[in-house]
């Protein structure tokens, strides 16, 4: 499911989790394993899922180009989100 599109998408999603702490946890632990993440600030949002309160570990680029990295993690069985 990969378009032309996701090349301009300024938003990676690392992770959705039912509490903030272990979003925090996720990126400490992925920040170990890919220490190109370390060039980014994540940020935690929290969003309603069927009336339950998740929280998604999302790092942006203004200028997009995150299908790259994103297809890195990809190759390495860790789930990505490109929106």
């Amino acid at each position: 499911s990969r378009g032309l599109g996701d090349v301009y998408k300024r938003q990676m999603q690392l992770g959705s989790y039912r509490q903030k702490e272990n979003a925090d946890m996720d990126w400490k632990m992925l920040k170990e394993l890919y220490p190109e993440l370390r060039a980014y600030s994540p940020v935690v949002e929290k969003a309603q899922v069927k009336g339950a309160p998740m929280y998604r570990l999302i790092i942006r680029q203004e200028n997009g180009g995150l299908m790259d990295l994103c297809n890195k993690l990809r190759a390495d069985k860790t789930d990505c989100l490109l929106r």
